[in-house]
């Protein structure tokens, strides 16, 4: 009751959700450590009685206790302790029973009240068919005097504000509607085993840039037709305590960027395009790239080489289907040119620009539920053919 605003408690519930799933993944069985009761059971325990409690009545969770499909371990465990050790059901009734008192005495009234507010992601974990409302960050528009932007490894000079605009939109589901590279912008393509593991991709950097490489390679080559594909800028990115949106000196995982985006711009993608072709450290892992005279003309000329920025997107847990956080992705012919706008990413070194988007009831929203490390979304970030820009969100 006493946190400050709806933005804290929806962060506070989702984190509630990264805890148990944490411990589902890292419960060894049938105790939290192992074959013998611990003090990490007698903490844990008392304290999922009031998750029991609380997140079905209140924000309307499914039951993730009792329902072996949701968190299978945490719910054997959880069962186990529950049905087999009777000073634990003590312990649970003697809990429940308050929390039933306090309910009646209306303690959750005003929680209650507060979480209709639909602009906020309160049920987990996220999964659906059909359309479900979804809560997203678009940008708000800068304040006079300054620009939309971040500083990243660089001094901040205060010429640049990154304010959110949480709105609430419909949210597609991409397996059934089967949105396609040439139509929307982007489409899911299954049955891709990799041959790294997910050990690999956290810490064979080797490995990655090599052989992952090739498959990503592909891949791309497989779904566009492309003649020539390069790859560059393999980024990880984990919700689970990393702060930074960009990879910077020993930091090899990031967090995922929930703000509603796209990668290039117009001059953006060009630009980037040339840098490229400039830069020696890419050009000698990829000789065959153009040369800066070659990138600059065709860059120049607008009926020459089409070129293209294609992101791929897959999990690495090859164990888990990605349950929370979660990629959104708008169809590319829902956006008007009048609803993005310039947000600059200062570097020590150069200005990179990326696309904001103003909300717009016409933006149609797309995700792929419960995506497998066998499975990889491809989207556009820019092309100089329609469809160009795909913004997209973690959510």
């Amino acid at each position: 009751r006493c946190m400050p605003d709806h933005n804290v408690r929806a962060k506070k519930i989702a984190e509630l959700w990264n805890q148990l799933e944490f411990l589902d993944k890292n419960l060894v069985g049938p105790y939290i450590m192992g074959s013998s009761l611990t003090l990490v059971d007698f903490t844990w325990y008392p304290t999922t009685i009031f998750m029991e409690f609380m997140l079905p009545r209140v924000f309307g969770w499914p039951d993730v206790f009792r329902d072996e499909k949701i968190l299978p371990n945490v719910s054997k465990w959880w069962l186990h302790l529950t049905n087999d050790h009777p000073p634990f059901a003590k312990v649970r009734k003697d809990i429940y029973d308050f929390w039933e008192q306090q309910h009646s005495l209306g303690q959750f009234d005003t929680i209650a009240e507060l979480v209709r507010d639909k602009n906020f992601q309160w049920v987990y974990p996220v999964q659906w068919t059909g359309t479900v409302q979804a809560m997203l960050n678009y940008q708000k528009t800068p304040p006079p005097g300054k620009r939309t932007g971040r500083y990243i490894h660089c001094p901040d000079k205060g010429e640049l504000v990154d304010e959110h605009l949480p709105s609430c939109v419909d949210m597609l589901d991409g397996r059934e509607l089967k949105p396609s590279l040439a139509r929307e912008g982007f489409c899911l393509v299954g049955n891709q085993k990799t041959m790294l593991s997910t050990a690999d991709f956290i810490s064979n950097t080797q490995k990655v840039q090599t052989t992952y490489y090739e498959e990503i390679k592909a891949l791309v080559e497989s779904e566009t037709g492309a003649n020539r594909v390069f790859v560059f800028d393999a980024t990880l990115r984990n919700s689970r305590g990393a702060t930074s949106l960009n990879a910077g000196k020993g930091e090899q995982v990031v967090a995922p960027v929930s703000r509603v985006h796209c990668d290039y711009t117009e001059t953006g993608g060009p630009r980037r395009f040339v840098q490229l072709a400039s830069d020696e450290e890419f050009k000698a892992s990829n000789p065959s790239f153009p040369t800066k005279e070659e990138a600059e003309a065709t860059v120049a000329d607008s009926s020459g080489s089409r070129f293209a920025f294609i992101n791929v997107w897959r999990s690495i847990d090859h164990e888990n289907p990605i349950l929370d956080t979660p990629l959104a992705l708008c169809d590319a012919g829902s956006v008007a040119v009048k609803d993005r706008f310039l947000y600059e990413l200062h570097f020590s070194n150069r200005v990179g620009e990326n696309y904001s988007l103003h909300p717009n009831s016409n933006h149609r929203w797309f995700t792929f539920n419960k995506m497998t490390s066998d499975e990889c979304v491809l989207f556009k970030v820019y092309d100089r053919q329609e469809p160009k820009f795909v913004f997209h969100t973690a959510w």
